[in-house]
């Protein structure tokens, strides 16, 4: 298990950086218990631990110092706390949620810049990284041997299923199909580079795994890091034809067997058709958003906030499914909320699109990979859930490469 470990750890599409023993251990404990919480098998609550967690981490990166903090970011943070403040429902707790949010991302964003904190970030998205290649590789199997842990935090005892939800190892297939397609993307990025075929099976399995899982969304957002590549990436090293060449591969294998995959995603699909559209389980939402943007347009409806008449998109707890990260910052912060977040989302596009580099290439795709997913999930302002931290981990991975690539001349 240390070689698996350590093979990964050394894979040149995970940024070198300088770091200290502390900083060391610190990323691997927070990235385990991160990871616990989307773990399906785990019973045990670690919400408990995971956010005193953040702050130990980020008490640890404040007093190794040398802090310079991105404006950007700043004024982003301020303009979501107007949005809280002037939140017209009481009922979701707005004000209490955007200091979740402002504790959480502070310390996965690139808000906070010093050496340490960078260190961090990238130790920890690799260390989660690697986790979630266990996990994704794990649900491929169980799916043949009926094990699908998300029944359990469906509230069922049966562990052992072929029901269409299928979250394999994870605790729900929301979760499987996203988390893979990092995976799966990690694994296609090693292909081009060493165009060894241990990397095309791995990344058939945690595609496969981002198929069964059946979410729509998801598939898509392993679809267009891959279109991306393949019409932008240059050429120097033949890169297009090995990325080609896998595609033609996983194509052959997919016709051959995809069959036994697709089963959920076909079910899901010819039910929204029936139900009225292609997106019919996410246009209403879509439709809601909108109007509450048109009702409140220059500062929202309030952070994590919906408009109460719309009591299909909230539960009694005040859990909230916006149906799409973008809309509900626009409807929760308004035009000036988008607006920063728009201008953050470039930036961290921009620091990544013209480098060559295998790290670089490697960011960009997580980097698509989520803002595509996140058109059809709304989990990147409710701090507390693991999607959130990733979606902000990933951004602030493009943003930190700016630094990167000075210091490692990348």
């Amino acid at each position: 298990m240390r070689r698996i470990v350590g093979f990964f750890t050394e894979l040149p599409i995970f940024a070198i950086v300088k770091f200290t023993k502390v900083c060391q251990v610190l990323a691997w404990i927070f990235a385990i218990v991160a990871v616990s919480n989307v773990v399906g098998f785990i019973t045990l609550s670690v919400g408990s631990i995971y956010i005193p967690l953040c702050g130990v981490c980020l008490i640890y990166i404040l007093i190794c110092g040398e802090l310079k903090f991105n404006g950007l970011y700043v004024v982003m943070y301020i303009v979501f706390g107007i949005s809280a403040l002037l939140a017209s429902e009481t009922y979701f707790n707005s004000k209490l949620r955007y200091i979740l949010f402002l504790y959480v991302t502070l310390l996965c964003s690139s808000c906070i810049s010093s050496s340490t904190a960078i260190a961090f970030r990238s130790l920890v998205c690799r260390n989660i990284l690697i986790l979630l290649t266990f996990l994704t590789i794990g649900s491929f199997i169980g799916y043949f041997l009926g094990i699908n842990f998300a029944h359990i935090s469906q509230g069922t005892s049966a562990v052992f299923s072929s029901s269409t939800n299928f979250g394999g190892l994870y605790a729900h297939s929301m979760l499987l199909g996203p988390l893979s397609v990092l995976v799966a993307l990690m694994f296609l990025n090693v292909y081009i580079l060493y165009r060894k075929k241990i990397f095309i099976a791995l990344f058939f399995v945690t595609a496969s795994a981002v198929v069964m899982s059946a979410s729509r969304g998801a598939t898509l957002a392993l679809v267009v890091p891959i279109v991306y590549l393949l019409f932008f990436m240059k050429d120097g090293n033949g890169d297009r034809k090995k990325l080609i060449g896998l595609l033609v591969m996983a194509s052959i294998i997919a016709v051959c067997v995809g069959d036994r995959f697709v089963v959920g995603l076909i079910n899901k699909q010819q039910n929204n058709v029936e139900a009225g559209g292609t997106f019919n389980s996410r246009e209403s939402k879509w439709d809601n958003r909108l109007q509450e943007f048109e009702e409140n347009p220059v500062f929202g409806i309030g952070f994590c906030a919906v408009d109460l008449q719309h009591y299909e998109d909230y539960n009694e707890a005040g859990g909230i499914e916006p149906g799409s990260t973008h809309l509900a910052i626009l409807s929760m912060t308004g035009l000036v909320g988008m607006m920063l977040y728009l201008i953050v989302l470039f930036v961290a596009y921009k620091r990544v699109r013209k480098n060559e580099s295998v790290v670089a290439k490697m960011r960009m795709c997580w980097f698509l990979a989520m803002i595509t997913h996140a058109m059809f999930e709304g989990y990147a302002l409710f701090a507390g859930g693991f999607l959130c931290f990733m979606y902000w981990l990933v951004i602030g991975q493009c943003e930190d490469y700016k630094v990167i690539k000075k210091q490692y001349l990348l």
